[in-house]
């Protein structure tokens, strides 16, 4: 399949955009929403903001608490909101990126139920309009500008060798949309070229992050051994650096480690960051202030180090 070149030549890469906050982000890693904007703003590119946001609906949905009217409707209210201050947002989390993608996917195959989700909108004065606002991931956008980036940088990942987790949430969950092929894609590979690193071709990389959504609560003997297997497939290729385009991803393979170590299915550790973390960091900024690497239960500090050494003259 390769590179998606419509969807590519679509992403904006100038104006303003509307960053979608994710839950575990927010919450967990806000480093991650503080590395976007010092992205964009290297970038010069401007943010638009609004405090009326809520969670994307994922977690009542895919939990089953919530019947699906009101999922929808909590989609929606967030377009509505969305619509009223951008025309584009990028979106740093896997799972929010799926379930708007769904929701613009059922809405426009069902009418009906777009007209519902409007009915339920007007008892709060709102009113969702479809294709009014563009929603991109943000890895997706990384790619496209990664030369800019690699022009910007004041460290590069030479001699670094790097293990990316793409996350089935983005691939799998919307291949309709993805840039690159659910069954081989390489598109992050290539960032991680361009910024001078060495991507490694592990065995599990198509493995989940052994979330499985609420798997990890539900069959949670299951999921670590997941995780262990991905991780040590990692490890086995000596890698320095796990890269993931996925809050929920992140959380997973940095909070297991130290568990899998407690229940010896693990005997060494590797870090883990998102990919505007990394980009971040090699842009300069500072890891604890807009990284948040004192958020990670796995230390970042040992590829920080590897990381100072190769600073651009």
């Amino acid at each position: 399949m390769g590179i998606n070149g419509e969807r590519l030549e679509k992403i904006p890469v100038n104006g303003s955009f509307y960053i979608f906050k994710s839950c575990v982000s927010s919450n967990v890693y806000p480093g991650i929403e503080a590395c976007t904007l010092k992205i964009l703003e290297s970038l010069g590119i401007s943010v638009v903001d609004t405090d009326q946001q809520t969670c994307c609906g994922g977690f009542t949905y895919f939990a089953t608490i919530s019947p699906e009217d009101t999922f929808l409707a909590t989609i929606a209210r967030n377009f509505s909101v969305i619509e009223g201050v951008a025309s584009d947002m990028l979106v740093i989390c896997n799972a929010c990126f799926s379930v708007l993608h769904y929701f613009e996917k059922i809405t426009e195959g069902f009418p009906d139920l777009k007209v519902k989700v409007n009915e339920v909108l007007s008892k709060i004065g709102r009113r969702y309009e479809q294709g009014k606002v563009g929603f991109w991931h943000i890895a997706e956008f990384i790619y496209k500008v990664r030369e800019e980036l690699a022009r910007k940088i004041k460290f590069n990942l030479n001699g670094l060798k790097i293990a990316v987790h793409y996350g089935c949430h983005y691939l799998r969950s919307c291949p309709e949309v993805s840039i690159d092929s659910p069954e081989s894609p390489t598109f992050l590979e290539e960032v991680m070229e361009t910024l001078g690193g060495t991507p490694v071709n592990y065995k599990e990389k198509d493995l989940c992050c052994g979330s499985g959504w609420i798997q990890r609560y539900t069959a949670r003997d299951l999921s670590l051994q997941i995780t262990a297997r991905k991780i040590e497939s990692i490890i086995k290729e000596e890698a320095d650096l796990i890269v993931v385009v996925c809050p929920f991803c992140l959380s997973v393979l940095d909070n297991a480690q130290i568990e899998l170590e407690t229940f010896e299915l693990l005997y060494s550790r590797i870090p883990v960051l998102h990919i505007t973390q990394l980009i971040a960091l090699l842009l300069g900024y500072d890891p604890d202030k807009t990284l948040g690497i004192q958020m990670h239960t796995t230390p970042v500090t040992p590829f920080i180090e590897k990381l100072l050494e190769n600073t651009i003259e």
